[in-house]
């Protein structure tokens, strides 16, 4: 329903524009403006703009003032657009939308990467196809609604919709079929369950940041009091990593804090690309400095996405592109990730921490757990994760920490040393899912660095 407004705007043209007192000349001015905003939307709009969002305006104006020009005369844009090939593919468009869509998403799931050019055309072509003999063996038909009786098709519809909700409940009822799985497959998809049941931690204490923009965020203290404290901070990747700790350890002793805030980078005094959470990243980072001014802490634990901060490469998995970082001590100039990440932990260890921070987790191409249970049950093949993607994707990453190294007391673990050899990163290890998704680690893909990261504490 959020874009039935898209919907209505042709509506609108269509009934109440026609009578409108235009000539041919605004017309034309109309469509090339028009044409400007699709190809501001086509080339303006990428992963960094919210969409949909404001940014939909621009393809949906553009179209629609095409379509307006075109009812006041012929003119050079509508005279393109009207050509019979362009109005043979807009007569097909819907059949083309709805078919592209789950082909893409089956070859996705079959091959378990991205989808190379050619294979992408050859799956363009495939639905233009589809829907060509959909448009010409059976809509046509029914829209005429001569040579076809209504009965039979309402018939056809209803005996359609009746197997598919007796297939649907025999599904559901059976616990999705088990017996097309292997037996390793669903070692891993209970093992996966199972993990996913424990993810809440049982906080002993709640501190409120104090701010109304971040009253739904607080610090989560738990373990012994006296003991000695650790801070778990950054974004999901340290919950990550104190959850796996929890499960394998509980407080092991320890005054365990975490606060973390989604896509936040844990660092001072800057702003990103990043449009989610950005207003409230910079606040929550001061707070926790404070935090950790009034809280006496032994040991702060730092991890983050960072080739989300500092990468020439799009994520394996996602396609994302990295994010450029804003230093807001210096009006808002490119800094580095290394340069806010020694920033960062000089003001952290003025309050006597020591910092320990976790290098990048190899990002995976596919949904990990999704991939194993497929393959392991005979659909598709699992690729191999090459060490050479994970080098290259993580090369501005390792040149910042080999910064912090130098230039800062922080202690550096690298988990990639656990999960990858020379030449390929491992997914699974005894038969169990190393990832939760294509760039979490499970309890299990963590145990080894958390091995390590006790080892600082």
């Amino acid at each position: 329903m959020s874009r039935f407004w898209e919907l209505g705007l042709g509506g609108l043209i269509a009934l109440y524009t026609r009578d409108w007192n235009i000539s041919k000349f605004q017309a034309l001015l109309a469509a090339i403006l028009g044409i400007l905003l699709l190809l501001v939307a086509i080339f303006g709009i990428d992963e960094q703009i919210r969409y949909p969002g404001e940014a939909v305006l621009f393809p949906v104006f553009g179209a629609a003032l095409i379509i307006f020009a075109g009812q006041y005369g012929k003119n050079p844009i509508s005279q393109i657009w009207g050509a019979l090939p362009f109005r043979y593919i807009g007569r097909l468009s819907y059949s083309i939308y709805l078919i592209h869509w789950p082909v893409i998403v089956f070859a996705r799931l079959y091959l378990s990467r991205p989808l190379h050019l050619t294979e992408q055309i050859l799956i363009l072509v495939f639905s233009v196809l589809w829907a060509a003999l959909s448009w010409q063996i059976m809509e046509r038909k029914i829209l005429t609604r001569t040579k076809v009786p209504l009965g039979r098709v309402t018939l056809g519809l209803t005996v359609s919709l009746v197997f598919c909700v007796l297939m649907a409940s025999a599904v559901t009822m059976s616990g999705g079929l088990p017996s097309r799985m292997s037996e390793k497959s669903l070692a891993v998809a209970a093992h996966f369950k199972a993990d996913a049941a424990k993810d809440q931690i049982d906080c002993n204490t709640r501190i409120p940041l104090g701010d109304i923009s971040l009253s739904k965020y607080q610090v989560c203290q738990f373990g012994d009091k006296l003991g000695k404290k650790t801070l778990f901070l950054g974004d999901s990747h340290s919950g990550m990593l104190l959850k796996a700790y929890y499960r394998l350890y509980g407080a092991d002793g320890y005054h365990i804090s975490t606060a973390g805030i989604p896509d936040c980078p844990p660092l001072i005094s800057v702003e990103t690309t990043r449009r989610k959470n950005r207003d409230l990243c910079s606040a929550f980072i001061d707070r926790m400095m404070s935090y950790l001014v009034t809280n006496k802490t032994d040991t702060v634990v730092i991890a983050s996405r960072w080739a989300n901060l500092a990468s020439d490469y799009r994520a394996p998995g996602d396609g994302g592109r990295s994010h450029t970082i804003f230093d807001l001590k210096n009006d808002n100039k490119v800094i580095s990730l290394g340069d806010a990440l020694v920033r960062t932990i000089k003001k952290i260890t003025l309050t006597g921490a020591k910092v320990v921070i976790v290098g990048p987790v190899p990002e995976i191409p596919f949904h990990v757990p999704d991939t194993l249970i497929r393959s392991w049950s005979g659909i598709g093949k699992l690729p191999i994760v090459g060490r050479d993607d994970f080098d290259r994707r993580q090369a501005k990453v390792m040149q910042a920490l080999m910064q912090v190294e130098t230039k800062t007391e922080a202690s550096v673990i690298y988990p990639h040393k656990q999960l990858c050899d020379e030449n390929e990163c491992l997914v699974s290890r005894n038969g169990l899912a190393l990832y939760t998704d294509d760039d979490h680690l499970s309890v299990e893909g963590a145990r080894p660095i958390v091995n390590v990261l006790r080892q600082y504490f």
